[in-house]
């Protein structure tokens, strides 16, 4: 059986990839709000690659910010694929309900 933190990270890495999955494109407003809660000195670099960019390269914040955006978060995607106590214990040991820290 799998331990624990592997089975959550196989969880978040297939959270992930419904981005890609479901077929969906980030929109310039959604690239803005990402790019604007990003530091501020990673800002002028993500605004110069693009949001084609940093969407190929998979970077998991900007995923995880489009599929919050449409209405996909994270604790909604576990809480339906793990049992009460291990997301209880999920939130206990991650301290977030995302996966950006």
């Amino acid at each position: 059986m799998k331990d624990f933190t592997q089975r959550i990270s196989e969880l978040a890495q297939a959270y992930l990839h419904q981005a890609l999955a479901l077929g969906l494109a980030p929109t310039d407003d959604e690239f803005v709000s990402w790019v604007d809660a990003q530091p501020l000195a990673s800002r002028p670099d993500l605004y110069h690659n693009g949001w084609a960019h940093c969407w190929a390269t998979e970077l998991p914040s900007f995923q995880e910010w489009v599929l919050t955006a449409r209405g996909l978060s994270l604790p909604e995607y576990l809480v339906r694929r793990l049992s009460e106590k291990e997301y209880l214990r999920w939130v206990d040991m991650y301290g977030t309900p995302t996966l950006s820290r």
